[in-house]
């Protein structure tokens, strides 16, 4: 190309370029550059990250939430009554004239009963499980079932969820039979055997306990309507 083409050209190459007044500053482009420091970069990052994993957690959490039968719930509310009625008997004692120190007396006592009552509820609910479930739940075969980023045996119930089985016994699958209506609600198939037998026993030792602790709480506060 001779000088002269190059002059032309580039006289119209300037021609078509909007014109700048001459109080501005010349733009080189740099203000189109973002600069963004790295450390910036990595906590931004850390921190969407640990957003998305709390996110994660609770979406885990909400989904492996099962919802009370309706024995729990009758079982909350018969504690809740209980509780209330164990801090309306400590008043009363207050309020009939006796020592603050009787009626601290039967809120220990009477506590340690209701503690009593919830171990024997759980205590009595394992036998009657491995009694019922299999009888009148649905039994199926446990699987090799990938849980969380681990293999454990599971089963999948009718509602199309999986759930991690009662133990995690290595070897070949094994029974296990689960509520209907609450597949959460699930005991491993063994049948009536010394397992039961030692449970039923642990019940009636705590079902003893809690009657003498009952007694006792009731003992501590009578004497002071007398």
């Amino acid at each position: 190309m001779s000088r002269a083409s190059a002059t032309v050209f580039g006289e119209a190459v300037n021609g078509a370029l909007p014109e700048r007044p001459a109080h501005e500053d010349p733009v080189d482009g740099s203000t189109l550059v973002a600069v963004t420091h790295e450390a910036a970069e990595d906590a931004e990052r850390e921190a969407r990250e640990e957003r998305e994993a709390r996110a994660l957690r609770e979406r885990e959490a909400e989904e492996d939430a099962e919802p009370s039968t309706p024995a729990a719930l009758v079982v909350i509310g018969v504690m809740a009554a209980l509780g209330l009625g164990l801090v309306a008997l400590a008043a009363g004692v207050v309020i009939a004239g006796d020592h603050a120190s009787r009626a601290l007396a039967v809120l220990l006592t009477g506590a340690t009963t209701l503690l009593m009552v919830w171990v024997t509820i759980g205590a009595a609910a394992v036998p009657w499980n491995i009694w019922y479930l299999p009888r009148h739940g649905v039994t199926v075969e446990t699987v090799p079932t990938l849980i969380r980023g681990q293999v454990r045996y599971g089963y999948t119930a009718t509602d199309g969820k999986v759930r991690r089985a009662p133990h995690d016994e290595q070897g070949t699958p094994y029974d296990i039979a689960y509520h209907l209506k609450h597949p959460a609600r699930v005991v491993v198939c063994r049948g009536l055997d010394a397992y039961v037998w030692k449970r039923l026993f642990r019940s009636a030792v705590s079902a003893a306990l809690t009657a003498l602790l009952g007694w006792g709480t009731l003992g501590l506060a009578l004497p002071a309507f007398a």
